[in-house]
């Protein structure tokens, strides 16, 4: 009775790892395709996100104070971590090579990666331009689409 007992125990565990395996597969990430995710660089030392959107007051409750960098609304934090505000709110994050090691993206992307890496873990579809030196993809949140040069001109007016 003892070992007909555990055996049932062992298989509705067995049971609830297959389903938790299974749920965390399908939020598997996809090149090619963009999700709400993907809109925020994590603080490897403290899961601290910092997401498109956030206000530049939160966003310095977890960076600290940032200093102007001279261009627009744009501000430099520690550690390699450019933000960009408009209106006071994050519509840029760009990490420069002394951001590896501190932030990452949700797909595991890092300063100092290959164009290669970048685009297996992205996708090339979207790219709006790709450069020596940069990979650049513009994504309109509203909407929930990417943009190519002719609707990423016409967002800017």
């Amino acid at each position: 009775m003892k070992n007909g007992h555990w055996r049932k125990i062992t298989w509705v565990v067995a049971a609830l790892l297959l389903i938790m395996v299974t749920a965390c597969s399908n939020s598997k990430f996809n090149p090619n395709e963009f999700s709400e995710q993907d809109l925020a660089v994590t603080k490897t030392d403290s899961e601290d996100k910092i997401t498109y959107g956030m206000s530049q007051e939160e966003v310095e409750k977890i960076l600290g104070e940032g200093t102007s960098t001279g261009v627009g609304q744009s501000y430099q934090y520690n550690n390699g971590i450019t933000i960009g505000y408009r209106d006071a709110k994050v519509v840029s994050i760009i990490l420069n090579k002394d951001s590896k090691g501190y932030y990452k993206t949700a797909r595991g992307a890092e300063a100092r990666m290959t164009h290669q890496e970048i685009l297996d873990l992205y996708g090339k579809e979207y790219v709006l331009v790709e450069s020596e030196r940069n990979i650049d993809y513009a994504y309109h949140i509203q909407k929930e689409t990417f943009l190519d040069e002719k609707s990423l001109q016409a967002a800017k007016r």
